[in-house]
């Protein structure tokens, strides 16, 4: 694998050099760093430069990582180091990655937008073709379009007076930053197109009532990076619109929790004080952002014995009940292979809780076993098998 031969690289990784086998967590967020580059048309050369002017111009001047003389303190001198150790690792290793891909003749997904970028910005005839081709463009969901896409759009309205460009968007929606999706777009294409530029902001909603209208914009209004505190002449503030939604007299509530287990607890003790007031459960619906979060939630509901259904895509082979049942066929297949050879998997099938074995009685097997073999030849089956015909069924 390309990312596990940089990271093993010393004089290209730096302080990111490890040995084989390569951390499996660090290269998935390395691979999604190199993507992020990608998307937004980031070059070893501007991580080299954005660096060099954080450590000169901003880190300085940040309250919290200077002294009174200037200087920087243990704060500020352990965030400088970090950022050399990250420019020093990651700039040679994205560059030789590049490298790679060229040498090999690989194309990656997001390789697709980058250069198509590349050839526009070469090609000036090809360009025009496409811009007659194109006259009228839409971008819909435009914040979450990635730096790359960005430049994309700006280069079919390149060098044309009054682009026929109409896009759809909204600041406070943007939460697909992970992959690459960089809300200063919107901003970017309010002041390239400022002259001629339309604004329409949308305020009518059909989706909520007032009280949570009210609600939502109490709290999005803590995030001073939005459109409307740049641009005072936005005015976002919804109103609910739908004739059922005007009638709700429901309250929602608003819960603050230190942090994500206390958010977990809190959401559970929440459901089951709602269904042991009566409610049923299908009536009770838990929404969250990302997939994550719902496995996490699914395990507190089950220690509170909480039914759930949880409405998505799941791996068939990813499901607890699967993977055991995947176990049990290939302990089958191996004993059918060599017999008594897969002591390890049985003693791993003895603990699924389908059976309710103490561990302890598997241990006290599994120890006992382990004795025998210096003897003779055996094997948990076999012990398991004597233990069954020899022990009389208790009923």
């Amino acid at each position: 694998m390309i990312l596990e031969k940089l990271l093993s690289n010393a004089n290209i990784s730096g302080k990111y050099f490890e040995l084989k086998p390569a951390n499996k967590v660090r290269l998935s967020s390395l691979s999604r760093l190199f993507s992020f580059f990608k998307q937004n048309a980031i070059t070893s050369k501007s991580i080299e430069m954005a660096s060099l002017h954080t450590i000169n111009n901003v880190l300085p001047y940040v309250e919290g990582y200077f002294k009174k003389d200037g200087e920087l303190n243990s704060e500020g001198k352990k965030l400088q180091q970090k950022i050399i150790d990250f420019t020093q690792g990651i700039a040679p290793m994205y560059e030789e990655y590049l490298k790679i891909l060229k040498e090999r003749n690989k194309y990656e997904y997001d390789d697709m937008l980058d250069q198509a970028v590349k050839v526009l910005n070469e090609d000036d005839s090809l360009l025009c073709q496409y811009q007659e081709t194109y006259q009228y463009i839409l971008v819909d969901e435009f914040q979450d379009t990635s730096g790359t896409q960005n430049l994309l759009v700006n280069l079919l309205c390149k060098d044309v007076d009054q682009p026929n460009i109409f896009v759809v968007g909204d600041d406070d929606q943007a939460i697909y930053r992970f992959q690459g999706a960089n809300v200063e777009n919107i901003q970017d294409y309010k002041d390239r197109y400022s002259k001629e530029l339309t604004d329409v902001v949308l305020r009518s909603n059909y989706r909520s009532t007032q009280k949570i209208l009210d609600l939502s914009r109490s709290v999005i209004s803590n995030n001073t990076e939005r459109l409307c505190v740049k641009y005072p002449d936005i005015q976002k503030e919804l109103i609910a619109s739908h004739d059922l939604r005007q009638k709700s007299i429901a309250e929602p509530e608003l819960h603050v929790y230190e942090n994500t287990f206390q958010e977990m607890v809190g959401i559970t003790n929440q459901v089951a004080s709602l269904i042991s007031s009566g409610v049923r459960a299908e009536k009770i619906a838990v929404i969250y952002k990302e997939n994550k979060w719902g496995d996490e939630l699914i395990k507190f509901f089950k220690e509170k014995h909480i039914p759930f259904y949880s409405r998505r895509k799941e791996n068939l082979f990813q499901l607890s009940l699967s993977k055991k049942i995947l176990t049990i066929l290939r302990y089958i297949a191996s004993e059918k292979s060599i017999p008594y050879s897969a002591d390890d998997l049985l003693f791993e099938i003895l603990h699924f809780d389908l059976y309710q074995i103490p561990a302890f009685e598997i241990a006290r097997a599994s120890v006992h076993v382990n004795d025998l073999k210096y003897d003779k030849k055996t094997s948990l089956r076999t012990y398991l098998s004597l233990i069954h015909i020899s022990e009389p069924t208790r009923q």
